[in-house]
């Protein structure tokens, strides 16, 4: 644990509530540095080396608060010291807590609480911060989160090799190498990581309403919208490149009778044909050719659009997973709770196939190693062999 010398700083302009808060820490076994204003709080962490963690508390604003924790956070970071930030808040609504967590604070205590949940949570972060003075990353301490953000990388990968086929797909695209796009991104996708996020996400709103019954019974699974959302409409964006993929990849069977006819109207010229006979078998294989031609370039759009949704979107949802989600996420899953969540992703891994899933990873790999040379004669024999 964090050595007890360890002081925790608690800012509130309320006396009232400042002096709430210095109880709590003294519950905790720790000593508490008040300070009732944002300055006096950067100069006690200035000069205080002992302090590595901060409790916000009330009367100050959302500006404030904001700015106070990039502050910390920017100061910690030029002294080489590690900090952990606390808010205590009134409002806990997701998408006011991303802005928070955007500006560095590492949990909340939501009003109304009582001293044994404030207690709990500083006991956390205290853990936290033991083990980042030594050198133990978050993600290391937790293997089922580092497991999930391995996938992002074969997923941002999948996103370049869709991203190679919008380059190609007017120009054309061997038919091994999109049926192979199709098949390995949604196995990865859908088959497993999103199943696997969807238990973890489940699992960590239930720690929450085990942790802080008050603040999840307020604001239940609404303070989390902005990222289940964000999953539905992921599932939807997928689901629609899936649709036009299959489309794409369905169409160039209409090419074979278009084909056919003209081979047919090659050997009708080659008997000598009559000229007006010849001509309404030029215009009907013409029209047909020009239908063809229409359709595709219509699919194509709607492939387009579906592609260039699905590779905006994916980043930045993995960006907001990785920077806020995940480490807050794990500040309220226990021990028991990542042992049912490493069963739960072992029988995800099951159903979809382990054996599959190795080799389709093994897929993705080689194939974005071919991108970079963008031999696409190479990218479809190797997409034949997958």
């Amino acid at each position: 644990m964090v050595d007890a010398a360890t002081k925790i700083l608690v800012v509130s302009s309320d006396k009232d509530d400042l002096n709430r808060l210095k109880r709590a820490v003294k519950l905790a076994t720790f000593d508490a540095l008040p300070s009732a204003t944002g300055a006096a709080a950067l100069k006690a962490f200035d000069v205080e080396k002992s302090i590595g963690f901060v409790i916000i508390g009330k009367g100050l604003s959302d500006v404030k608060i904001a700015t106070l924790s990039k502050d910390l956070r920017e100061l910690a970071k030029d002294k080489n010291r590690h900090i952990y930030i606390i808010m205590v808040t009134e409002d806990a609504k997701w998408n006011g807590m991303l802005g928070a967590l955007s500006a560095g604070v590492d949990d909340f205590i939501a009003e109304p609480y009582d001293d044994e949940t404030l207690v709990a949570r500083i006991e956390v972060g205290t853990d936290i911060l033991d083990g980042l003075e030594h050198g133990a990353s978050r993600f290391e301490r937790h293997n089922l989160v580092a497991e999930l953000m391995e996938e992002h990388k074969f997923l941002i990968e999948m996103v370049e090799l869709l991203d190679f086929v919008d380059n190609r797909l007017e120009t054309g695209l061997p038919r091994a190498v999109t049926e192979w796009c199709l098949s390995a991104a949604f196995l990865i996708d859908f088959d497993v990581h999103v199943a696997k996020e969807t238990v973890y996400i489940d699992r960590f709103l239930e720690s929450v309403a085990r942790t802080q019954a008050d603040w999840f019974t307020d604001i239940s699974r609404e303070s989390f919208k902005t990222l289940q959302e964000q999953h539905t409409l992921l599932e939807k964006l997928a689901v629609g490149l899936k649709e036009e993929l299959a489309k794409y990849i369905k169409i160039r069977a209409e090419l074979e009778p278009i084909l056919a006819a003209v081979s047919k109207l090659e050997l009708s010229m080659q008997i000598g044909d009559r000229d007006d006979e010849l001509e309404i078998s030029l215009a009907n294989v013409w029209a047909k050719v020009q239908g063809y031609y229409s359709k595709r370039r219509r699919l194509i759009a709607g492939l387009r659009k579906s592609i260039k949704g699905y590779v905006e979107f994916i980043p930045e949802h993995f960006r907001l997973e990785e920077e806020m989600f995940f480490p807050f996420s794990m500040k309220y899953l226990s021990e028991d709770d990542m042992g049912m969540l490493a069963g739960e992703f072992k029988r995800i891994e099951e159903r979809a196939g382990l054996d599959r899933i190795k080799n389709e990873k093994k897929k993705i790999r080689k194939m974005s190693g071919l991108l970079k040379n963008a031999n696409i004669r190479e990218l479809k024999a190797t997409a034949e062999t997958l």
